[in-house]
């Protein structure tokens, strides 16, 4: 989740200072022995199993006929790339070849298919284990706080959507936040601060955004296809595969056939009773999130990937609650309200409504033993009294009563390297996952792509679509160069928001001045991932 807040409780730094002219600088800590063991835990795989890697299989029928005939949501796509390029050269008949695969559907695997297509890549196909978003416009769907979270997009994440020509559509479903107001428990009327940053927070939610980017692939970019409620299982090694650091890769994958919808809740394994089904490609990306399958099987193949996971030093727990707005009131504010261990943040959607995000600690009985609505609203206007309270329905007291609470994803890195040979590569929160701290989850993962198809690139040159001979010898060197630029900045960007992430007995003095703090001291440490003012 991305943006949903700023701070839960600033640490005191020892390492920052203040030198002449009032600049904040950061003393970057310590290096760390790499993927040390402590309180870290170490995985070389995701936490679920990627299946049985490197089995001989029977040979499972064809992508078109495991899929069936709607087991592509973009059939057109995927008609017109076929027809235009052809399937390629396989070793066996009855497999499909692509030239690209993306494993995973959400907004960084879906912007990276709309970098590939613009550079003129050919046969691309995006498979993610969810059901079809709602089409953007389906405003009951993402009037629902149960489908999705919103999230903000800062300057890095609109830099790439703009340098993929993105940006307009999703200008369109995003709401444009200027500034916070913030009520701080019985202190008195809420605070309004008006942001004056080159870029504003573009808020829309994670799977809405998911929508908007998968109808401008189905309207720009007939090479491209997607099909959902397809999981993928692990790369198929054997004699009638490819070996590890080759050219092509074959994909073992299974349709679900009760797939989850496509919402944050969506974290158990979807039921597959289909056969397998297999796919070569030539140039794979892994876009599968925290629990990457791909990460895991690379891992298992010999890559020099690790996965470090950390434990949680603070726990934050949440639970959304959907907010209606004071008539004649601002729909353009991050509003914010606190009071002790209890935060609510909310973000606006493009319709003028707010989705709300409840944190706290789990050990709050508080919020975690409520029982009904009637008891939850008296909570509520006990701890933020002069919050809107009364305007949020009974209803909708009553369902934040029965809500299931979530956790907040984990610090994780992956490296020191993040693809294998010159045909696989990981990007988005397969590689860094972060607290919702500062937006920098989805922004980081959209820069991924950004740094991807500079290394292509650079490597082979602007016309990066050239044949496959040129592919073959060019895209080890891209992915090599891609490892050596990310992995460090994607274990930097974790242990750098770990500093802020740890008990401390100051509140919430410094939570809404630390952003702007921060964002010239990360600029400093990191320039490639911080810019100032965005």
């Amino acid at each position: 989740m991305d943006n949903f807040c700023c701070v839960w409780q600033a640490q005191p730094v020892p390492a920052l200072r203040l030198i002449s002219g009032g600049t904040a600088l950061l003393r970057p800590p310590p290096p760390a022995v790499p993927f040390a063991s402590g309180s870290a835990a170490f995985v070389g795989a995701s936490p679920k199993p990627a299946g049985r890697p490197f089995r001989r299989h029977r040979r499972p029928p064809p992508l078109s006929r495991a899929l069936g005939a709607e087991g592509s949501e973009g059939t057109a796509g995927a008609a017109a790339s076929e027809q235009g390029a052809g399937l390629g050269s396989c070793r066996r008949a009855g497999i499909r070849c692509l030239q690209v695969a993306v494993v995973g559907a959400g907004p960084v695997g879906l912007l990276a298919a709309i970098a590939l297509a613009r550079r003129g890549y050919k046969r691309i196909r995006v498979f993610d284990r969810l059901a079809k978003p709602p089409a953007p416009d389906n405003t009951a769907a993402w009037g629902d706080p149960d489908r999705s979270y919103n999230l903000g997009i800062g300057g890095r994440g609109q830099r790439a959507l703009t340098r993929f020509g993105a940006m307009e559509r999703v200008d369109q479903w995003s709401k444009t936040v200027v500034g916070r107001k913030d009520w701080s428990g019985k202190e008195g009327p809420p605070k309004v601060t008006i942001n004056t940053r080159r870029y504003l927070t573009k808020v829309i939610a994670r799977d809405r955004l998911s929508s908007v980017l998968y109808q401008e692939l189905r309207e720009k970019y007939p090479q491209v296809s997607v099909d959902f409620s397809v999981e993928f299982l692990d790369f198929v090694q054997g004699d009638h595969a490819a070996k590890v650091g080759g050219t092509r890769k074959t994909l073992k994958l299974q349709r679900c056939v009760s797939p989850s919808l496509a919402t944050e809740t969506a974290e158990e394994g979807c039921e597959m009773t289909t056969s397998p089904f297999e796919v070569e490609a030539e140039f794979i990306i892994g876009a599968d999130g925290i629990a990457s399958g791909v990460r895991a099987a690379l891992a298992q193949m010999g890559a020099n990937i690790e996965h470090q996971r950390f434990e949680d030093r603070k726990p934050i727990v949440y639970r959304v609650l959907s907010i209606p707005v004071p008539e004649g009131e601002r729909t353009d504010l991050n509003c914010s309200a606190r009071n002790g261990d209890v935060i609510v943040e909310s973000l606006p959607n493009v319709e003028g409504t707010l989705l709300g995000v409840v944190l706290f600690r789990p050990e709050d009985e508080r919020v975690e033993n409520l029982k009904s609505g009637q008891e939850a609203k008296e909570l509520f206007q006990e701890l933020f009294p002069d919050w809107p309270t009364p305007l949020i329905s009974d209803g909708e007291w009553d369902a934040f009563a029965r809500r299931r609470t979530k956790k907040l994803p984990q610090f994780a890195f992956a490296g020191p390297e993040l693809h294998l040979g010159g045909d696989v590569c990981l990007i988005g929160d397969a590689i860094h996952s972060v607290k919702p701290f500062f937006g920098l989850g989805l922004n980081s993962g959209f820069e991924d792509i950004s740094v991807l198809d500079q290394c292509l690139e650079e490597v082979l040159g602007a016309e990066g679509h050239l044949h496959s001979a040129t592919l073959e010898q060019a895209l080890p060197q891209a992915l090599s160069l891609y490892s050596k630029r990310r992995a460090p900045e994607a274990r930097s960007l974790v242990e750098c928001q770990r500093i802020f992430d740890q008990p401390t007995p100051l509140r919430f003095a410094l939570a809404f001045v630390l952003p702007l703090v921060l964002d010239s001291i990360f600029h400093g440490m990191l320039p490639s991932i911080f810019a100032p003012g965005a």
